[in-house]
């Protein structure tokens, strides 16, 4: 004690944990929320949310991980633009499981802060704020979030092992080729389950919420049975079907008209052009763009 001064020490919590059984991996998003967003809330006074990365159980891509929906994007988290940003959010951390952010069209910063465990990310802390806050100091919050999340991986390392090996065993197996409905539609005319839904999906594939649950809702059918159903007898996952037509369809577009990109994004089911582009390029290796310029200099002159 130095002389004529009596110091207040800051009793830190014991780093020993209560023994407990084995936590499974459902254990994961609680732990995130406990240790990691309570902090972070404490420290900001900001709210942050998380997710899983994936659909629980390896589920199909037509119904991604769910949007967390944070309070400060509250009225628009399940609108079809902010739907398709999460996923271009999704599509970003599986290429590089790296922090990063966006200042969106809806006049929100909004950035992912992922969960990795051997170069794989398996769930997310999301911060999103209004246009009101800057850039720099969002960022510095940003940063917080991160060096928070980065200290929750070292603790539960031994969670997140588990966690990783459960998801590289639910992974999706490789990319299917493209199907063609009428092909498909005729070779199984004697299952009219799955005849009535591909010919739903081609009905609605300008609808940016067609998915293997809408499908089985109009068909009242079990959203579990359809999916098995339909990827046993067309021989891929339905979401991959109607990526692969939503596809098709934007090649036509893009070759025999002159619409906006944007306007062919609409056209095909994508609220949000960017996560079109994306998309296509996955598919076809090009840009939209690119493409079209390509299919005009491969047709024959009239």
């Amino acid at each position: 004690m130095i002389s004529g001064h009596v110091f207040q020490r800051i009793e830190h919590r014991s780093s020993v944990r209560p023994t407990v059984a084995e936590p499974d991996d459902g254990a994961l998003l609680p732990l995130l929320s406990d240790r990691v967003v309570r902090r972070f809330t404490r420290l900001t006074g900001l709210t942050a949310v998380t997710a899983l990365t994936n659909s629980p159980g390896g589920g199909d891509a037509a119904d991604p991980a769910e949007n967390p929906g944070h309070p400060a994007c509250a009225k628009l988290a399940h609108s079809d633009y902010c739907r398709e940003s999460w996923q271009l959010h999704l599509a970003e951390l599986r290429q590089r499981p790296e922090t990063h952010w966006h200042n969106c069209d809806r006049r929100r910063l909004c950035a992912v802060v992922p969960v990795v465990c051997q170069g794989r990310c398996l769930a997310a802390c999301k911060l999103a704020c209004n246009g009101t806050m800057t850039e720099d100091a969002f960022l510095n919050n940003v940063e917080i979030l991160d060096v928070l999340v980065k200290d929750f991986v070292t603790a539960e390392a031994g969670l997140l092992r588990r966690a990783f090996r459960a998801d590289r065993e639910a992974g999706e197996s490789a990319t299917t080729p493209s199907i063609n409905a009428n092909t498909a539609t005729q070779a199984y005319a004697g299952n009219p389950t799955i005849v009535k839904a591909i010919q739903y999906i081609e009905q609605h594939l300008c609808d940016p919420k067609l998915s293997v649950g809408l499908v089985a809702c109009d068909l009242d059918i079990h959203r579990d049975y359809l999916s098995h159903r339909f990827a046993e007898l067309i021989g891929q996952r339905m979401s991959r079907f109607i990526t692969n037509r939503r596809v098709e369809l934007a090649k036509n577009l893009l070759a025999t008209t002159d619409w906006q990109i944007k306007r062919i994004a609409h056209h095909t089911g994508h609220a949000n052009p960017n996560w079109f582009s994306y998309v296509f390029r996955d598919a076809t290796g090009v840009a939209p763009a690119e493409y079209r310029v390509q299919s005009r200099r491969s047709s024959p002159v009239a």
